[in-house]
C-alpha cells in the first residue's frame, strides 16, 4: 500500500503511459459491472435503442425482409414507422455499427448492451483526454486525480451503461476544449515571447542576454485548429448546438478577459467552417431529399430553442437545479469544488490585468484555471436558466470541474492551497458539506420513512 501511494506521488508515473493504463483499468472496472445485465432503464434508452436496431435491420436483412420501418436507411433513424429525428444521426450511427460488429451482422444476436458499447468507449476517452489536458495545465498529479475524479463519479458511471447520445457528447466537447487549449496557449506563449524581445531591444544592457536565449516558440501549427473544428463537427452531428456552444462561450469569455483576440485566428476559423459544412451537409441533403428541410429545421428549432424557452415533457427545474445535484452526480470530488472554483476565480478572474497576469508567477497553472473557469461558468449559467433541466445536460463541463478540483486537492495536500481557505470559502465548503450530510442522511431518511410497511 506505501509503495502504491509512493508511486501516485510520484509526477513522472502520473504523465507516463502506466498511468493512462490505470485509468483505463479503473474506468472498466467501474463501468463493465452491469453493462451486460441491466434491463432497458427508461424509454429514452429504449427509443435510441429501437432506432438503432432499426437502422441496423435496414442494411442487414435481405431486401425481401424490410418494411417500411426501415424506409430511413441510415439517413433517417426511424422507431417503429415514425421518424426519430430529435437528435442527429452519430449516435444511431455508432450503436448500429456496434450492433453489427458484435453480432457479426445478424440482427436477431443482439442485446441491449450492444448499443451501450459507444457510451462505454466515450466515457474511457474523455477520462483520457481529460488527463491529457490537466497534463498540459497542471501538476501531472492533478491531471491524474481529475481523471480518477471524473471515471468515479456517480453521473460518469451512470451514463456510461445507457445507450444514449451524452458521453458521445463529452467525448467530443472535451476534445475540441483541448484542441483550443493547445491554440490559446500556443499564441499566449508566441505574444509573451515577442513582448520580451521587444523589451530587451529598447535596453542595451538585455540585448546581449536575450540574443543566447532560443527565438520565439513556434504556433501550434494547423492540427489543433484541425482536431477543434473536427470535434465541434462531430459534436453537432451528436446532440445539435452543445459542442460549438459551450467551445464559442469559451473562447469569447476567454478573450474578453485578457482582452487578448487576436489568438482566434490561430483557430483557423474559415477552414473550420468548411470542415464543418463538409461533414454535415452530405447527411443534410440526403435528409432534406427524404423528410424535407423545412419539417426538419422546424424539428430542430423545438429541440433547441424550444426547450430554452419552456420545459419539454415535464422536465423542468428552477435556477440552482444543476447546482444542488452536483453534489451528488459529482461526489465525492464536489467536496471541494466550491473552494476549486472560488480558490480559481480568486486567481484569475477577480482583478484580472493582462499586463499582471502574464507576469505573475505560476503562470502556467494560471492559465490553466483560468480556461477551466472559461469553459464553465458562461455554459452553467445557459443550462440553469434554461427551462428544461436534466441531470446530464451539464456533462460537458464535468472535465472542467474535475481539473479545477483536482488543483485544488493537490495543493492542500502539500500545504499550498491554504490561502484558498479564506473566509468566503470556508462558508462555500461549509454549506457544500452542510447541504452534502442534508442529502445523503436526509434522502435515505425519508425513503425509510415513505416506503416502510
Amino acid at each position: 500500500m506505501r509503495r502504491a501511494r509512493r508511486t501516485i506521488r510520484d509526477p513522472r508515473w502520473c504523465r507516463s503511459w502506466r498511468a493512462g493504463a490505470t485509468l483505463l483499468l479503473l474506468g472498466l472496472a467501474v463501468y463493465v459491472p452491469g453493462l451486460f445485465a441491466l434491463p432497458t432503464i427508461d424509454r429514452d434508452e429504449a427509443r435510441f435503442a429501437q432506432a438503432s436496431r432499426q437502422m441496423f435491420e435496414s442494411f442487414a436483412l435481405p431486401p425481401e425482409q424490410r418494411t417500411e420501418a426501415h424506409a430511413g436507411g441510415l439517413v433517417v433513424p426511424m422507431v417503429q414507422d415514425r421518424p426519430r429525428l430529435n437528435k442527429p444521426p452519430l449516435i444511431y450511427w455508432l450503436q448500429s455499427a456496434s450492433a453489427a460488429a458484435l453480432t457479426g451482422g445478424d440482427p436477431s444476436r443482439d442485446a441491449i448492451w450492444m448499443y451501450r458499447v459507444p457510451s462505454l468507449l466515450a466515457a474511457l476517452a474523455t477520462v483520457l483526454v481529460t488527463w491529457r489536458l490537466g497534463l498540459s495545465m497542471f501538476d501531472p498529479r492533478a491531471a491524474f486525480l481529475a481523471g480518477v475524479m471524473l471515471a468515479l463519479c456517480p453521473l460518469f458511471v451512470w451514463e456510461a451503461r445507457q445507450a444514449r447520445a451524452d458521453h458521445v457528447l463529452v467525448a467530443c466537447t472535451t476534445a475540441a476544449m483541448w484542441a483550443m487549449w493547445l491554440l490559446w496557449r500556443g499564441a499566449h506563449r508566441r505574444c509573451t515571447v515577442a513582448q520580451t524581445l521587444a523589451r530587451a531591444d529598447q535596453n542595451p544592457a538585455k540585448r546581449r542576454s536575450t540574443s543566447r536565449q532560443p527565438g520565439p516558440r513556434q504556433g501550434p501549427g494547423v492540427m489543433p485548429a484541425v482536431v477543434l473544428w473536427f470535434a465541434v463537427a462531430l459534436g453537432v452531428l451528436t446532440k445539435g448546438p452543445i459542442t460549438p456552444m459551450v467551445a464559442a462561450l469559451a473562447a469569447l469569455l476567454l478573450s474578453a478577459l485578457t482582452r487578448n483576440w487576436t489568438w482566434l485566428r490561430a483557430a483557423r476559423p474559415i477552414l473550420g467552417l468548411a470542415i464543418v459544412a463538409a461533414a454535415i451537409a452530405p447527411w443534410l441533403a440526403m435528409l432534406a431529399d427524404r423528410f424535407g428541410l423545412a419539417n426538419y429545421l422546424a424539428l430542430a428549432y423545438d429541440e433547441t430553442i424550444g426547450r430554452a424557452g419552456g420545459a419539454m415533457e415535464g422536465h423542468a427545474g428552477p435556477p440552482g437545479y444543476h447546482l444542488i445535484l452536483l453534489i451528488v452526480m459529482f461526489w465525492p470530488g464536489s467536496m471541494l469544488t466550491g473552494v476549486g472554483v472560488w480558490r480559481a476565480w480568486a486567481r484569475t478572474i477577480r482583478g484580472l490585468r493582462p499586463w499582471r497576469w502574464r507576469a505573475a508567477a505560476g503562470v502556467r497553472s494560471r492559465r490553466g484555471l483560468l480556461f477551466c473557469l472559461c469553459w464553465v461558468l458562461p455554459s452553467w449559467i445557459v443550462f440553469e436558466i434554461t427551462a428544461t433541466k436534466l441531470p446530464h445536460y451539464v456533462m460537458p463541463l464535468l472535465p472542467a470541474l474535475a481539473l479545477l478540483t483536482a488543483r485544488t486537492l493537490l495543493g492542500a495536500s502539500t500545504g499550498r492551497a491554504m490561502a484558498a481557505f479564506s473566509m468566503p470559502a470556508r462558508l462555500i465548503t461549509g454549506a457544500w458539506l452542510g447541504v452534502t450530510v442534508a442529502l445523503g442522511v436526509g434522502v435515505p431518511g425519508a425513503c425509510l420513512l415513505l416506503f416502510d410497511d
